[in-house]
């Protein structure tokens, strides 16, 4: 179908009024779907908790609040979210190092076997049966890369560095928050 500049025109004009559909007044007026209050005030409380409560503190001096219930359930269990994701970290570093020590007890082929075994059954835990293959060597693999039993147990009680702070981080800064909150509410 060939279509004149001129008819190709008119046929958007005629799909598109121009004045309404570009309207300042109309862009003005756009209000976007908001979150349930709920949604809003949990992740006000995972916010609070990562940051130590100076999110909190900056929405009080900028006077934006959002209505967010610091007492309601939602913000509590942002909270906890925070608490629980940072002490999940540090039981599996923990969890690490303990296979590790039992490795070493036990000594040999069968500590080395045993502080692999228990490392491995933690990163299955850990992911909750996500990628549950992802970065798991089989045991001869790990013993071949570190060539001997010792250096299979000594891999077995290393963890991310970086991510075990932030682990530390998440759960201190949800305490944190926590203490803050309760001691300027009574009976918190």
């Amino acid at each position: 179908m060939d279509m004149s500049d001129a008819e190709l025109d008119a046929l958007i004009a005629s799909r598109f009024d121009e004045d309404a559909f570009f309207s300042l007044d109309n862009a003005i007026a756009f209000q976007p779907p908001s979150f349930p209050q709920w949604f809003v005030d949990g992740a006000a409380g995972l916010g609070d908790a990562l940051s130590f409560g100076l999110t909190r503190h900056a929405r009080g001096a900028l006077n934006i609040d959002a209505g967010i219930d610091t007492q309601g359930g939602a913000y509590v269990w942002g909270e906890r979210a925070a608490l629980v994701g940072g002490g999940a970290r540090l039981a599996y570093a923990g969890g690490s190092m303990a296979f590790r020590a039992g490795g070493r007890m036990i000594g040999g082929a069968d500590g080395a076997y045993f502080a692999w075994r228990g490392r491995d059954a933690l990163k299955i835990t850990a992911r909750g049966g996500l990628f549950p293959n992802w970065r798991r060597p089989s045991y001869q693999t790990v013993l071949q890369q570190k060539g001997s039993y010792g250096g299979v147990i000594s891999a077995a009680g290393r963890t991310n560095p970086h991510v075990n702070v932030v682990g530390i981080s998440a759960g201190g800064g949800a305490a944190s928050n926590r203490i803050q909150r309760c001691m300027s509410v009574p009976g918190c």
